[in-house]
């Protein structure tokens, strides 16, 4: 099992960690990749709208950035989670709290193994994969 790092979770995602460390192996195994070493940092509106116009010129908080390192199969990845827009899509999707940051944490790792969102095509495929891994999350 790969290594994962939580720095600044939030409490909902601190006391699951260890089942949340095994399902986000489990959904990377089933897709044939390895997990070698993956970071989530949380940030606030503020910290992740500044990463967002530093890293890719966008003037507003985002839910995630994506940072892939990762050689072949082996994911090493580093990524940014907007904590206050995970919420607040939650709110405005009427899906529980947890069940939207499960979906966010697998969705940096989608990208990093081929997964895409640029179009309403690719942004299909993702949000189905996304539902795939989201049947075996934890509670």
């Amino acid at each position: 099992m790969g290594r994962i790092n939580w720095i600044e979770a939030p409490p909902i995602i601190e006391e699951r960690k260890e089942v949340l460390e095994t399902w986000i192996n489990e959904c990377v195994r089933s897709r044939g990749y390895v997990l070698s070493l993956i970071s989530y940092r949380f940030l606030n509106n503020r910290h992740i709208n500044e990463m967002n116009q530093e890293v890719l010129d966008h003037d507003y908080p985002t839910d995630i950035i994506t940072f892939d390192y990762s050689k072949s199969l082996k994911l090493k990845v580093d990524l940014a989670i907007g904590y206050e827009m995970v919420e607040e899509s939650a709110r405005t999707r009427e899906v529980e709290v947890l069940e939207e940051y499960c979906r966010v944490l697998i969705h940096g790792l989608l990208h990093c193994m081929g997964w895409n969102d640029s179009n309403d095509r690719e942004r299909l495929l993702m949000r189905e994969e996304e539902e795939k891994c989201l049947l075996s999350r934890p509670n």
